[in-house]
């Protein structure tokens, strides 16, 4: 949890069914952070999600329009949400979230929340994208889904993500220079690219989440 009050909180999309309920890891940061929203009061939150890279359509309800809707429903005044419904991942959460951050200059305090076990990913990519000026800090939910919390290769497929983008796309881009980034998301990204290496990059990642995961897209319980 943040040592100090943020100025903003980046809450992570983490799954849909393509309707307008939450679901899977999106349900449960949800409902992590209205048991603690009091706290908060007072801080705008950027929700931030498309629909994941490795979903078998395009759903007709972004992650961020839902969290959008639900925190609403549970007393967040529209005025204090900012809709990111353009990323498709971590990487894109990072990149598309700091376009609206960067609107308001007094917002270097943020406050990040997402499912515990995917911190030291996302801790690693928003430094990257955000740079030095400013201050990340995370709240981590528990996961009670057996595809994060009881799934033996989870680490391990953390950390060989991490390693596999570190060299496909930050290489040669500084902290915070997400204009070097912007050109090799559009380059070799799976989810924001159409080109050969582009979807020959997509192909190790799916072989990495069945070699480790056992899946490639989660699936929700009707």
């Amino acid at each position: 949890m943040a040592k100090q009050r943020p100025d903003v909180i980046i809450m992570l999309g983490g799954g849909t069914d393509g309707t307008s309920r939450p679901v899977l890891y999106t349900k449960e940061r949800l409902a992590a952070f209205l048991k603690v929203k009091k706290v908060f009061y007072g801080i705008p939150i950027i929700v931030s999600g498309g629909y994941s890279t490795w979903t078998s359509f395009v759903p007709q309800y972004r992650e961020a329009d839902v969290m959008a809707a639900y925190l609403q429903k549970h007393g967040i005044t529209p005025n204090m949400l900012f809709i990111e419904r353009k990323s498709r991942d971590t990487i894109g959460n990072a990149y598309f979230s700091k376009h609206i951050v960067k609107k308001h200059p007094n917002w270097k305090n943020i406050l990040v929340i997402t499912t515990r076990g995917h911190k030291e990913r996302s801790a690693w990519i928003f430094k990257k994208v955000f740079g030095s000026t400013y201050r990340i800090s995370f709240l981590e939910v528990a996961t009670s889904l057996p595809s994060f919390r009881k799934n033996p290769g989870r680490i391990r497929y953390e950390r060989e993500l991490k390693m596999l983008m570190a060299k496909a796309l930050f290489l040669g881009c500084k902290s915070g220079d997400e204009k070097a980034l912007a050109i090799r998301l559009k380059k070799y990204h799976p989810a924001y690219s159409k080109s050969r290496t582009a979807k020959e990059l997509g192909e190790t990642i799916r072989k990495l989440k069945l070699k480790y995961l056992g899946y490639t897209e989660l699936k929700v319980k009707r």
